[in-house]
Protein backbone atom coordinates (compact mmCIF):
# COMPACT_ATOMS: atom_id res chain seq x y z
CA UNK A 1 0.00 0.00 0.00
CA UNK A 2 1.50 3.29 -1.16
CA UNK A 3 0.38 6.19 1.07
CA UNK A 4 1.34 9.70 -0.09
CA UNK A 5 0.50 13.20 1.14
CA UNK A 6 0.98 16.50 -0.67
CA UNK A 7 -0.18 20.08 -0.63
CA UNK A 8 -3.23 20.50 -2.83
CA UNK A 9 -1.91 23.20 -5.14
CA UNK A 10 -3.89 22.71 -8.36
CA UNK A 11 -7.59 23.19 -9.13
CA UNK A 12 -7.89 19.42 -9.62
CA UNK A 13 -6.36 18.67 -6.21
CA UNK A 14 -8.58 21.27 -4.50
CA UNK A 15 -11.64 19.70 -6.17
CA UNK A 16 -10.59 16.33 -4.73
CA UNK A 17 -10.19 17.90 -1.28
CA UNK A 18 -13.68 19.40 -1.41
CA UNK A 19 -15.19 16.17 -2.75
CA UNK A 20 -13.73 14.15 0.13
CA UNK A 21 -14.87 16.70 2.70
CA UNK A 22 -18.36 16.77 1.19
CA UNK A 23 -18.58 12.99 1.27
CA UNK A 24 -17.38 12.63 4.85
CA UNK A 25 -18.88 15.66 6.55
CA UNK A 26 -22.03 16.44 4.59
CA UNK A 27 -23.02 12.99 3.34
CA UNK A 28 -21.88 10.76 6.17
CA UNK A 29 -22.18 13.11 9.17
CA UNK A 30 -25.03 15.31 7.86
CA UNK A 31 -23.10 18.54 8.45
CA UNK A 32 -24.81 21.50 6.74
CA UNK A 33 -23.01 23.01 3.76
CA UNK A 34 -22.64 26.42 5.43
CA UNK A 35 -20.89 24.85 8.41
CA UNK A 36 -18.53 22.68 6.38
CA UNK A 37 -17.61 25.34 3.84
CA UNK A 38 -17.29 28.19 6.30
CA UNK A 39 -15.45 30.74 4.18
CA UNK A 40 -12.01 29.89 5.59
CA UNK A 41 -10.88 27.64 2.74
CA UNK A 42 -9.09 30.35 0.80
CA UNK A 43 -7.88 32.71 3.54
CA UNK A 44 -4.40 31.70 4.63
CA UNK A 45 -5.33 28.02 4.41
CA UNK A 46 -3.31 25.11 3.09
CA UNK A 47 -5.04 21.91 2.07
CA UNK A 48 -3.28 18.55 2.33
CA UNK A 49 -4.44 15.71 0.08
CA UNK A 50 -3.61 12.13 0.95
CA UNK A 51 -3.74 9.26 -1.49
CA UNK A 52 -3.59 5.50 -1.13
CA UNK A 53 -2.26 3.69 -4.19
CA UNK A 54 -2.89 6.89 -6.17
CA UNK A 55 -6.54 7.20 -5.14
CA UNK A 56 -7.71 10.25 -3.14
CA UNK A 57 -8.27 9.05 0.41
CA UNK A 58 -8.04 11.83 3.00
CA UNK A 59 -7.65 15.56 3.52
CA UNK A 60 -6.63 18.12 6.11
CA UNK A 61 -6.96 21.90 6.26
CA UNK A 62 -4.26 23.98 7.96
CA UNK A 63 -4.75 27.67 8.75
CA UNK A 64 -1.87 29.93 9.73
CA UNK A 65 -2.12 32.76 12.23
CA UNK A 66 0.48 35.19 13.62
CA UNK A 67 1.84 32.86 16.29
CA UNK A 68 0.05 29.52 15.85
CA UNK A 69 -1.28 27.03 13.33
CA UNK A 70 -4.75 25.54 13.42
CA UNK A 71 -5.29 21.98 12.15
CA UNK A 72 -8.84 21.55 10.83
CA UNK A 73 -11.14 19.43 8.71
CA UNK A 74 -9.38 16.08 8.88
CA UNK A 75 -11.47 13.70 6.78
CA UNK A 76 -10.75 10.17 5.59
CA UNK A 77 -13.04 8.24 3.27
CA UNK A 78 -14.54 5.18 5.01
CA UNK A 79 -12.72 2.59 2.90
CA UNK A 80 -9.34 4.11 3.84
CA UNK A 81 -9.86 4.31 7.58
CA UNK A 82 -7.46 2.02 9.36
CA UNK A 83 -4.67 2.83 6.92
CA UNK A 84 -1.83 5.12 7.98
CA UNK A 85 -3.24 8.04 5.99
CA UNK A 86 -4.31 10.18 8.98
CA UNK A 87 -0.98 9.73 10.78
CA UNK A 88 1.05 10.47 7.68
Amino acid sequence: MDVQVSIASTPDAIAKVFAIRSTVFMNEQFCPYDEEFDGNDFCAATHILGTVDGEPAGVLRVRFFADFVKIERLAVLPRFRGTSIARK
